[in-house]
This record gives C-alpha cells, structure tokens and sequence, in this order.
C-alpha cells in the first residue's frame, strides 16, 4: 500500500470555487492540489451555488458537490466510491454540533477507516463529549501542538498533529500594491469580537507618530462600531474584503492579529503564516494557538494587553531595523510550512491508515 495510489475521500463542507475569505478553505484547497496528484482522490463538499457543477475534474482530482442534506448524501456517495480511506474535516467549534455532524456521516460509513480532522480550535463547553465517537474513528488530526496538548487529554494516543502549509513560491512572487510613504499597518480578517480588530483600532489611535496609516480589511458584526470609531480619521481605512489581500499584506509593514480568542480559527492562523513567509513584522495576542510559533521579539511580538499593544506598535513604528530583523527571522520560521513539506506529511498518515 505504501507504495501504490490509495484512494480517499476527503469530505469538507466548504471548498472551491467558494468566495469564502477562508484560511480552512484556502489551506484544504491547496492541500488537495499537491495530494490529488499523488493518491486517487475525490473531494465530497457542498453544492453551495446552482453555478456551479455537480461534478469536475480539478488539478487531476474529482471534486463531487451534493445538495443537502449534505452529511447524509456525502455518506451514500461515499459508499458507492468504496474508497481505502476517510477524512472528515471539520471547521465545527462546538463539540457537540461535531458530534452529531459526525455521526450523521458515520452510521453510513462504518466499515471504512476514517481520519477526523479538526481544523478549528474548539471551546471546552461539552469538549468531553468527543469520547462518544472516538471508537469511530482511526485518528484525531488537528491544526496546531496546542490542540494536541488540549485534545490529547481526552482522546489519549488517538491524537496527532500536522500544521496548516502555505504556498512558499506563489507569496515569494507577490508584488506589493502601490502604497503612501506612511508606514502601514494592517488587520486582515473577519470582523468579529474573537478576531478583535477593535484592539487595534484603539491601540492605533494612541499612537504618537503621524506618519502611519491603518488598512482594516474584512466584514462581520463588528462593522458599524469599527465605522463609527473611526469615521473621522483619515489615517484608518476600512476597506471591507479584498480580492488582492495577498498584495496588499505584502505592502504592510507591520500585520496584527489582536485576537481575543482563536476559538473558530484555523489551529495555526494561516494569514499569521502567511504574513511571516512574505518577510513582515507581527504583532499577536498572547493566545496558545500562536505562541507555537512566535518566539517574542525574535520572530514576531507578543503583547497581552492593550497597553503592551501600543507600545510594540510605537517601537516597530519607530525602529526600522527591528521590523527588518524579525520580519527575516519570521520568514525563517515560515519556511517549515511549505505547503510541499505538509502534504507529504499528510501522505505519510493517509497512506498508513488506509485499508
């Protein structure tokens, strides 16, 4: 088997060409264009748009898109595709919602070794509940060491963990938007209260230097209170979804993650990857998913409170060689996310659980 192309399922819920701003989505997506070349594998996702077909050939792999119910169709067709092997992914932050979502699909599927995957850090409310349907599944796969620390504690041996991976090549050929001589600093996310922008927002606004501007990209409730903080000033920019975030990060000089919480989030947040592999200063919240990888004042900066936000802001603002140097040793770190590195990581594991 270790030597032949297995063939996979890989059931997900949202997937291409959905214009979702995504990092699960856009990670699974490019995961499956490096695997698909490697195993027979077909993509068994949600048929979210009329427009699009129900059947297609993509990057040398099938991509099946069911109406709902969609966990009961994925199961029936999954059954007359008799695959070696399962992955459920699953983007679900509540335990219990996982669980029933899961069993839907497995009742139909029990004969089939299945991988979950959890890409989203869950919270702990019902976490317990996931041993119901450990005996159901071959391995727990998450996003991030400290899922696996989190998960490992109720689901012992049954954990293991592989990192989201990034297209080192496509964000080394960017070309940055043109931009003001002002220093930029940038969010770029969904505009919810785990994400916090509004941190930002505010910690910017104390900010002593003139030259600076702030590009807040994205949607969601926090919307019109980002609007009405900010309506006056001319330096924040609140520019809703950009179909070119890639080339707008990359003319950022310093990206911040404020989030209060990373629960919803993909285990290690593929922009923060992202914006590290394009060579960029960053700021984040001192939250567990992240301290993995950010090493305080040598690769990124940490902060843990508004306060310590500021002032990490006014020392990047105003001390060029210190964005330079943790953006180079950022980019260092970035390197041990190749998208190519991860996918074979992810062959290793398919291939050893397959039938």
């Amino acid at each position: 088997m270790a030597n032949s192309r297995i063939n996979v399922v890989f059931v997900v819920t949202y997937f291409y060409p959905m214009k979702r701003h995504s990092g699960i989505l856009n990670f699974v997506y490019n995961l499956c264009n490096y695997l698909g070349k490697k195993l027979n594998l077909t993509v068994i996702t949600w048929k979210f748009s009329k427009n699009v077909p129900a059947h297609e050939l993509h990057h040398g792999y099938e991509i099946i898109r069911l109406n709902k119910p969609f966990k009961l169709r994925a199961a029936k067709y999954t059954l007359k595709l008799r695959p070696d092997l399962v992955i459920f992914g699953s983007g679900i932050y509540k335990p219990i919602l996982l669980v029933f979502s899961f069993l839907i699909y497995r009742l139909f599927t029990l004969r089939i070794p299945l991988i979950l995957e959890q890409f989203t850090v869950m919270d702990n409310k019902f976490s317990n509940v996931l041993r119901i349907i450990s005996p159901l599944f071959s391995k727990f796969l998450c996003t991030s060491p400290y899922m696996e620390e989190k998960y490992r504690k109720i689901l012992n041996d049954k954990v293991c963990y592989i990192p989201p991976g990034i297209e080192i090549s496509q964000i080394d050929n960017i070309k940055p938007i043109e931009k003001t001589p002002r220093i930029r600093i940038g969010y770029y996310g969904h505009l919810t209260y785990n994400k916090a922008p509004d941190r930002l927002v505010n910690a910017f606004l104390k900010l002593e230097s003139t030259n600076l501007e702030l590009i807040i990209s994205g949607q969601g409730p926090l919307r019109n209170m980002l609007e009405q903080k900010t309506q006056d000033k001319k330096s924040i920019i609140l520019s809703g979804y950009l179909k070119n975030i890639k080339e707008y990060m990359k003319s950022t000089d310093i990206l911040v993650f404020p989030y209060r919480s990373t629960v919803t989030v993909l285990g290690l947040p593929l922009t923060i990857l992202e914006a590290m592999a394009m060579g960029k200063a960053v700021i984040t919240s001192n939250d567990p998913s992240v301290k993995s990888i950010i090493e305080n004042g040598v690769n990124g900066m940490i902060f843990n409170n508004e306060n310590e936000l500021i002032e990490l802001l006014q020392l990047l603002v105003t001390d060029k060689n210190a964005r330079e140097r943790i953006g180079q040793n950022a980019k260092i770190t970035a390197q041990n996310f190749d998208i190519k590195k991860i996918s074979e990581q992810y062959l290793d594991l398919w291939r050893k659980y397959a039938l």
